[in-house]
């Protein structure tokens, strides 16, 4: 008999390779905005205000006040998916089970900003010896349970006045910026006030149950069983009505493990033989590979498992990643032989562009989206049991996978599963396949 995959070896916790947040997305240096002046963004939610101060050295120098609008939070995931005025997830609970405690480090570039270099002269008057150009930073730490829970359902919370300390992260070449900005500056000309309005998730009145899963290069079975715990205890229990698992394991390229040996495998650790009447929506992994029922090499063997075991199988539904642009992102996982359960959403977390312009992502922010939209559904129609639910998920999802306006395949498919994501067309479907309710 063939040895189960989690006794010989350590689970590949699914981490795109290009990325750092653990799970199945990713960090990187980031830049929230661009463009130079105040308020370059129409859309910005928060601002990035300094107050004026002098140098310490040199108390004819002082360096202006200045505020600036800007785009703040994962707010990205409300324009793909889109929202409905009477069902906001009220009264549905969403678990969210993964890593609320490992630290990801980041640092956030903020938008260009332009600073005044004033000099004091008699009677108390300024005169603005240059206008220097900056981009700072703010070298700060998040958790890849943080960014989950933000896209599927509740609102942050604001922030008011929260104090940032900031690196310059370049200067404009304008000579004068360059050897005068700064020079001798006090400490305080780096700190700034961060304030920001309340982001919604997808589900913006639903309430987020956090179930904490330590993810990292050594968690193997003991995150397994952590896992497991968690499972079964959302299962159980009548408030949820939605469970994100944004984590996994990938068995390595080279096994050829089949399904039925994973699901074997999987069933010794993830044993569910209770009944399940929440909506299970599981990352497919980060492989660009696509589930192969004689080779899973590069799936997710969580997403495999629940997918394919009674009684988790009619409860589940696996999310792939799309790009910005609407197109089956490089690195997400394919749905081959898992397309029956399958559907695809974005995986741009909304939350960390870089300066080059690409956004952490990962199918880790595509399967809240779709938790988001399943909690909006049980909140509109309770009576409905989860295997409901997941048909009208993945029965109403879109064939036009790039936004073109024409279908790019007919019935379920092992390339593309049953779709693209969609609140309205779920909304509509269920209107028609249950009038009475």
């Amino acid at each position: 008999m063939k040895p189960s995959p989690f006794k010989t070896r350590k689970w590949n916790l699914c981490w795109p390779a290009m990325l750092l947040l653990s799970a199945c997305g990713g960090s990187s240096t980031v830049s929230l905005d661009s463009g130079n002046g105040p308020n370059p963004n129409p859309n910005a939610n928060a601002t990035l205000a300094f107050d004026q101060v002098v140098n310490g050295s040199n108390a004819s120098l002082i360096y202006g006040a200045v505020s600036q609008g800007i785009e703040f939070g994962a707010r990205a995931h409300l324009s793909d998916v889109g929202t409905d005025a009477f069902v906001t997830g009220k009264g549905v609970t969403i678990a969210i089970i993964d890593d609320f405690v490992t630290p990801e480090s980041t640092s956030i570039l903020f938008p260009a900003i332009t600073r005044k270099l004033l000099s004091s002269g008699a009677g108390g008057t300024n005169t603005t010896l240059t206008n220097c150009t900056l981009s700072y930073q703010w070298n700060t730490t998040w958790t890849h349970g943080d960014l989950v829970s933000n896209i599927a359902g509740a609102s942050s919370a604001p922030w008011s006045a929260k104090s940032v300390n900031l690196q310059v992260a370049s200067l404009s070449t304008h000579p004068a910026c360059a050897s005068t900005f700064y020079t001798g500056a006090p400490s305080s000309t780096l700190v700034a006030q961060l304030n920001t309005t309340a982001v919604p998730g997808v589900a913006a009145d639903a309430s987020i149950y956090r179930a904490p899963v330590v993810l990292d290069a050594a968690g193997g079975s003991a995150s397994a069983v952590t896992i497991y715990g968690h499972l079964i205890n959302a299962i159980t229990s009548p408030k949820v009505g939605v469970i994100n698992l944004s984590l996994g394991a990938d068995i390595t390229a080279a096994t050829g493990d089949k399904l039925s040996d994973v699901i074997a495998a999987v069933s010794q650790i993830l044993p569910i033989t209770t009944s399940v009447n929440a909506v299970i929506t599981v990352a497919a992994g980060n492989s660009g590979l696509a589930c192969n029922q004689d080779n899973l090499a590069g799936c997710n063997v969580v997403a495999a498992a629940l997918s394919n075991q009674k009684p988790t199988a009619t409860s589940t539904i696996v999310v792939g990643a799309l790009t910005a642009g609407g197109k089956i992102a490089d690195y997400s996982t394919r749905p081959g032989s898992l397309m029956k359960r399958f559907i695809w959403a974005s995986g741009e977390s909304g939350f960390y562009p870089d300066a080059t312009g690409t956004n952490t992502k990962g199918t880790s922010y595509a399967a809240p989206r779709v938790a988001g939209v399943a909690a909006l559904l049980r909140q509109k129609y309770p009576a409905l049991t989860s295997s409901q639910i997941c048909d009208l998920i993945l029965d109403s999802a879109s064939k036009d996978i790039d936004n073109d306006g024409v279908g790019d395949f007919t019935g379920v498919d092992p390339q593309y599963g049953h779709g693209k994501l969609s609140l309205s067309n779920a909304l509509l479907l269920a209107a028609a396949r249950y009038p009475g309710l």
